[in-house]
């Protein structure tokens, strides 16, 4: 308590008071004035009591820290609940797309092991024999160059014939708008060296293996399909494709990625295939949805060559 003399008759009484917290407003002002009541009784000279301002905002300080804690508890306790459920939906959902890789890669492979199979019956008159477990003896990539044979198209290897096709592909800005700078085709101007240049050491070393996509009734080279980034301990492979802009729409790239996955799983020790695509490039996407791959994260940035980093969506299958 403070009291200051004004003046020979005037006696100034100044209160700091501290108010109960479950008080309202008009508890407050009652309090107020029951406490000026008691001073003056107690004091008969005092001429003035003043409760200080100071002490009713306090309280309303102090209600409205309060709140605003409880209101940042509140925030917090539903944000942890939202994501301990968004950290249970991903797990749910990560065991989901490992169940149905398994059994995807089951289908895929049995699928292509009974075609080859037909198919050997039909051309060579062979007996498929396996094994009590139901195995068959699994190549390594880049083991071979191989010929893939599908209903439209069959993927082989890129031969001095196609170089025109190659070049009006290479040459079409159109379809390298959305493709990395480093592919192998545009590093030399010859066409015709570049294509000798792909079974040397780009395939020797495991760094990339390139197949014609070729168009089966002529022959015709429709684009390239392209094994990459083999990660041999892992057992996992990226894959790309692109096709000359006069076979876009047709369904080649589908049937492309549908040959390489089959191919992948059913004669090869892979077991994780991967892809990227620009999130412009959404006719690649619809591809690879089709081919039954599945999208696992977007807008990434990657290193395509490019002045900046391309943003991308990764995929699996």
């Amino acid at each position: 308590m403070l009291s200051l003399y004004l003046g020979p008759e005037d006696l100034l009484i100044n209160l700091d008071v501290t108010f109960k917290d479950d008080l309202g407003e008009g508890g407050v002002l009652m309090a107020i004035d029951r406490i000026e009541g008691e001073v003056m009784d107690e004091y008969p000279q005092a001429t003035r009591v003043f409760a200080e301002a100071e002490s009713l905002n306090q309280v309303y300080r102090q209600r409205r820290d309060r709140k605003e804690l409880f209101a940042a508890y509140e925030e917090e306790k539903l944000f942890g609940e939202r994501f301990s459920e968004r950290r249970a939906a991903r797990r749910q959902r990560n065991e989901e797309l490992r169940a149905r890789r398994a059994k995807r890669l089951e289908e895929i492979a049995n699928a292509y092991n009974r075609a080859r199979r037909l198919e050997a019956e039909a051309n060579f008159d062979a007996v498929y024999v396996e094994s009590e477990a139901g195995l068959r003896l699994r190549k390594k990539l880049f083991s071979e160059i191989p010929g893939i044979e599908g209903e439209r198209i069959v993927l082989n290897r890129v031969v001095d014939t196609d170089a025109d096709a190659l070049r009006d592909m290479i040459e079409n800005p159109l379809v390298q708008r959305y493709e990395p700078a480093f592919l192998f085709e545009k590093q030399r101007d010859d066409v015709g060296e570049t294509i000798r240049l792909m079974y040397g050491e780009l395939f020797e070393n495991k760094e990339s293996l390139i197949l014609a996509i070729r168009v089966k009734k002529t022959g015709e080279l429709a684009g390239l399909a392209e094994f990459y980034g083999l990660r041999d301990s892992l057992h996992k492979v990226s894959i790309g494709y692109r096709l000359r802009e006069c076979w876009w729409g047709k369904g080649l790239a589908t049937e492309a990625a549908r040959l390489m996955v089959g191919y992948l799983y059913g004669e090869t020790d892979i077991e994780i295939i991967t892809a990227s695509t620009m999130i412009e490039n959404t006719a690649s996407a619809h591809v690879l949805e089709k081919a039954d791959f599945v999208r696992t994260a977007r807008y990434v940035e990657e290193d395509w060559g490019l002045p900046k980093p391309a943003i991308v969506d990764k995929w699996f299958c």
